[in-house]
């Protein structure tokens, strides 16, 4: 029957290899955080560019939208051909416009 060495049992050669099993197990669990860290990382980058590129589109459309009612108000001032906003369908012609 074999007996169970403990590490102070152990002999000082087969103590080191064990350390330096550990230790490079130990460096490469700290690589791969370090790479998954560096690809979140730019996975937020990009998503944070996404988003202030959807925000630039967003204030355009709105900026869109004031100057198409800034037209209306003048067409209507003028007695252009758009009809009142209590006429039938107007409200959709400029949901439409405005949000496709």
């Amino acid at each position: 029957m074999s007996k169970l060495l403990v590490p102070w049992d152990r002999p000082s050669h087969m103590a080191s290899l064990d350390y330096q099993i550990e230790l490079q197990a130990s460096k490469q669990r700290e690589a791969a955080l370090e790479a998954a860290l560096v690809e979140k990382e730019f996975a937020e980058e990009e998503c944070r560019k996404e988003v202030d590129e959807a925000k630039k589109r967003e204030a355009s459309l709105e900026n869109d939208l004031a100057n198409m009612w800034v037209l209306v108000a003048k067409l209507k001032k003028e007695g252009g051909a758009i009809p009142d906003s209590k006429s039938r369908g107007c409200h959709r012609v400029f949901f439409l416009i405005s949000y496709v």
